[in-house]
């Protein structure tokens, strides 16, 4: 019942796949995520589809899976929201990350590029 959708980033010498989770109604939890690939000081915003209503969580896990951080958490009262979060709140280095969005029982991945 979920399907995978892929973005191809070409980076100078380097091949970055970002996957997105796909809703069985085939919806994602995140449309956008930009800048990407971002730096450690700049803000992300993230772009939810008309899916994503009541409590949410937002986590970044690395490549292997362990939890470095709840990067924010709330309750989203409107549809197509958009999360501004400041990197530079969280002190990460470059790399690739896993960022989570969960909202109620569903959770969607993406990777987060740092450079």
């Amino acid at each position: 019942n979920k399907g995978w959708c892929f973005q191809v980033i070409k980076l100078e010498n380097t091949l970055n796949v970002l996957e997105h989770e796909v809703l069985p109604n085939n919806q994602t939890l995140i449309e956008i995520i930009s800048p990407q690939p971002a730096t450690a000081h700049q803000t992300i915003q993230i772009q939810l589809s008309n899916a994503v209503l009541g409590k949410y969580e937002i986590s970044l896990y690395s490549q292997i899976g362990s939890k470095i951080v709840t990067m924010q958490s709330g309750e989203l009262l409107e549809s197509k929201s958009i999360i501004n979060l400041p990197l530079s709140d969280f002190n990460l280095s470059k790399g690739v990350y896993w960022l989570s969005l969960k909202v109620g029982k569903e959770t969607a991945n993406t990777k987060l590029i740092i450079n």
